[in-house]
């Protein structure tokens, strides 16, 4: 029985970047009057429209980089383990490793529909992708490590860690600290937001 449920138990992992704290997006949410014990439906991408998003509809302005992602885009806003991570190499312990395939030579229009990075690591994992109905393109290896840099090492800490989170505890807002930290960007989805809002009107 013990070794039935070996064979049929297949591990994965997937090329992390980092995780930031809940109490983080709690902190970001509720600048808009949500908690995150409310949102039952919640996303934090839409293809390349980097936001939070309460179901179809995004916290702030549709097609803004909000500043939650700002901070996680940057890598600023990770738990302190995930720049020790001691999994983020290219030697996995999982039968599957899963990413996106960020570099790809397929085209534009191919990329566009998603395209996802499957590192096999046992015959195992080998024979679950050859009885998947995927399509399948062999990658250069080289080319996908090269784009994907926790397959080499864990997510560096950012200069701008430190006063991020002392901004944080010192009680200004989710906003104002990464507008502290990233003030160009900031200021760009700021623009952005409000011509998307002339331009609705």
């Amino acid at each position: 029985m013990g070794d039935q449920l070996v064979a049929d138990l297949y591990t994965v992992d997937l090329i992390c970047h980092g995780t930031p704290s809940p109490q983080l997006l709690q902190m970001f949410l509720k600048q808009y009057g949500y908690e995150l014990k409310d949102i039952k439906n919640i996303a934090f991408r839409k293809k390349n429209n980097f936001q939070v998003r309460d179901g179809d509809n995004g916290i702030i302005t549709n097609g803004v980089t909000d500043s939650y992602l700002i901070s996680f885009l940057n890598g600023v806003c990770y738990t302190e383990n995930c720049y020790n991570c001691k999994y983020a190499q290219f030697n996995r312990v999982s039968d599957i490793t899963l990413g996106d395939s960020w570099g790809s030579d397929l085209s534009n229009e191919e990329q566009s529909k998603g395209v996802s990075l499957i590192l096999v690591q046992s015959d195992k994992g080998c024979e679950l992708i050859e009885k998947a109905d995927l399509i399948l393109k062999d990658v250069d290896i080289n080319n996908a490590v090269a784009n994907n840099k926790q397959l080499e090492h864990p997510s560096v800490k950012p200069v701008k860690y430190d006063s991020f989170f002392k901004s944080l505890k010192s009680g200004t807002s989710y906003n104002k600290s990464i507008c502290k930290a990233y003030k160009k960007q900031y200021i760009k989805q700021l623009i952005k937001k409000i011509l998307i809002k002339c331009k609705l009107r």
